[in-house]
């Protein structure tokens, strides 16, 4: 079958629209890579935060054995980045993060308004956890703390998506990363003690492991900052019209 020139014009454009739409998800987001913006700075904080553990500088836990440096798998950022494009809260179905590398995969979910506000909400929650007895404070999370400084894990891949704000989901920005292997396991601690003292307060409680002090971001490229241009225009309008 010949096909004319106006019927190979509309294959083509038909074919670029279609990849356009698998490459880009939810709303202005895309499939994450290991050096883009997300994950290389998610890498740096967790490892700055493993580092911290074992020189005894989390005020309120034990110091630690050396932590595993975390590095980057492809399939656990798409997986985590499949979630966070569904601007949902709370975490996806153990089920939908099987890999073949590991039985089971953590899982650290957060909607804030940016990547450094969720990181540092999750491992603010070391003042929630008691070591000896492996609990929680009473009616507060800590979950998100003892994934991060999980000896168990030595894999990280995260993904995030600008998601339009509703009354089912108030937030822009989600942010989802995934842990091969999974961290949190109900009777085993999170890492070895390589002491029997508790670090005491060497630094203030709110300093925060995500800033640009301890993290080496890359440069902004061209793509990054339109998408960034355009996320403020839509912030300003919405502003403008409350």
């Amino acid at each position: 079958m010949r096909h004319t020139w106006l019927q190979w014009i509309c294959l083509i454009c038909s074919s670029m629209l279609l990849l356009k739409f698998s490459i880009v998800t939810a709303e202005g987001s895309r499939w994450p890579r290991e050096d883009d913006t997300l994950n290389t700075l998610m890498i740096s904080w967790h490892n700055e935060a493993r580092r911290r553990m074992s020189e005894c500088l989390v005020p309120g836990q034990p110091v630690s054995e050396r932590l595993p440096q975390l590095v980057y798998d492809q399939q656990l950022a798409e997986q985590a980045q499949r979630w966070a494009n569904n601007c949902t809260i709370n975490h996806d179905k153990p089920s939908d993060r099987k890999h073949p590398k590991w039985q089971y995969v953590g899982q650290n979910w957060a909607a804030d308004h940016s990547y450094e506000s969720s990181f540092n909400s999750w491992f603010v929650e070391h003042m929630n956890y008691t070591f000896d007895t492996m609990e929680c404070d009473p009616g507060v999370e800590c979950g998100h703390y003892t994934q991060i400084v999980s000896a168990r894990t030595t894999h990280i891949g995260c993904g995030s998506a600008m998601c339009k704000k509703s009354v089912r989901f108030p937030w822009r920005v989600t942010v989802t990363c995934n842990y091969g292997p999974n961290g949190n396991v109900r009777t085993i601690h999170p890492y070895k003690k390589a002491g029997p003292a508790v670090c005491e307060g060497v630094r203030k409680l709110d300093t925060p492991i995500a800033s640009v002090e301890t993290s080496t971001i890359p440069p902004e490229t061209a793509e990054e900052k339109a998408r960034r241009v355009k996320r403020k225009q839509i912030r300003t309008c919405e502003c403008s019209e409350n």
